[in-house]
């Protein structure tokens, strides 16, 4: 990852003294871009955060591998009720434009996430994750294909 970075490992480990510091580092930027689309009045914020979301997920699997076990030792983060309460707003508004199934609760949308990172984290073949994660959460109704913008988020 130093070398990714154009930096020494030194360097890097100056700024960030263990793993779970840099993936943090790495997550707060992400929160930043959350947070902005969580804001956006929007309707279809909601399925630009999804997509932001999976996208991270897989592309930063690592990084949530880290923070999935620093969690269960971590007992102060708060990682999950950030999430929350960043989904909650736009998931309303996408559920009152009628973009996204009146049923669907952050819980489930979290659990999507769970789900997309189970399947990226455990895939032998890893080719093509974008469309194993898509294919296994349309089969399971939990949510639309990634990036959906054709309004089958309805029920």
């Amino acid at each position: 990852m130093a070398k990714e970075a154009g930096v020494g490992q030194g360097v890097l480990y100056r700024h960030f003294p263990t793993r779970l510091e840099l993936a943090f580092a790495v997550f707060d930027e992400d929160w930043t871009d959350y947070e902005t689309l969580s804001a956006s009045p929007d309707p279809e914020a909601f399925g630009c955060l999804w997509s932001l979301i999976i996208d991270k997920t897989i592309d930063e699997a690592a990084f949530v591998e880290m923070v999935v076990d620093a969690r269960r030792n971590a007992t102060s983060y708060d990682g999950a009720e950030r999430m929350r309460a960043l989904l909650g707003p736009p998931l309303a508004r996408a559920q009152d434009a009628g973009l996204a199934d009146p049923r669907l609760t952050v819980n489930d949308v979290m659990l999507a996430q769970r789900m997309a990172f189970g399947i990226v984290v455990t895939a032998t073949d890893t080719t093509d994750l974008r469309g194993q994660v898509q294919q296994a959460l349309t089969v399971v109704g939990l949510l639309p294909p990634i990036g959906n913008r054709d309004g089958l988020w309805r029920g």
